[in-house]
């Protein structure tokens, strides 16, 4: 049977906001305490927190996957291990950083990923800047980000922002995406507008 694992990374360390994911762990949607949810975290803190809050399961996350370096892609497989995942399982990550989140919203998602037979899937948001308007900074100098002769903006190709606001993957699928969890055949859901991704405390809503 195909069953739905909530995963939600919570390290300790953070470079624009200290200790971030202690302060957001508590803006965590209460209707995710009847579900398989796994927490992912080095911190003592937010163990603690969980035992007398939520009672979510916690993998204590070893420190050569809590560096500012570590992508989430080993961080899962460690999770899978850990809890001898089998291949049709599904994971769901649920990163803290998006505080207006609702269990709604991850529950549209996820049946969005189930209708459309998804391996990998992650969102999308629109664009403030396109592309093809943007240059790699040289000095007094710049290089496109994507080199075209095109002038006008209505014929550039439509483009979008990848958010994590909810990653899925299927276990048996993770070895073929990316650091970013995005492989050729990740669908994405539309979020139809900008969603707060908090690194910074100036990000917080009012």
């Amino acid at each position: 049977r195909n069953m739905i694992y909530y995963v939600i990374p919570a390290r300790k360390n953070s470079k624009g906001f200290r200790y971030k994911n202690r302060f957001l762990f508590e803006k965590l949607p209460i209707d995710l305490k009847n579900k398989n949810v796994i927490i992912t975290s080095d911190d003592e803190v937010i163990e603690q927190m969980n035992k007398e809050s939520y009672g979510f399961e916690f993998i204590k996350r070893p420190d050569n996957l809590a560096e500012d370096t570590t992508s989430i892609k080993p961080v899962l497989a460690h999770v899978v291990s850990e809890y001898n995942l089998k291949p049709e399982d599904t994971l769901v990550v649920l990163y803290l950083t998006y505080p207006e989140r609702t269990y709604d919203d991850i529950k549209k998602i996820v049946s969005f990923y189930k209708d459309h037979k998804g391996k990998s899937l992650l969102c999308k948001e629109p664009l403030d800047q396109h592309p093809y308007l943007c240059f790699y900074d040289d000095g007094l100098r710049g290089n496109r980000i994507v080199d075209h002769k095109m002038y006008r903006r209505q014929d550039y190709p439509k483009c979008f922002f990848g958010s994590h606001f909810v990653s899925i993957v299927n276990v048996g699928f993770l070895s073929e995406v990316d650091l970013n969890l995005h492989n050729k055949e990740t669908i994405f859901y539309d979020l139809g507008e900008h969603k707060i991704d908090v690194d910074n405390k100036t990000d917080l809503p009012s």
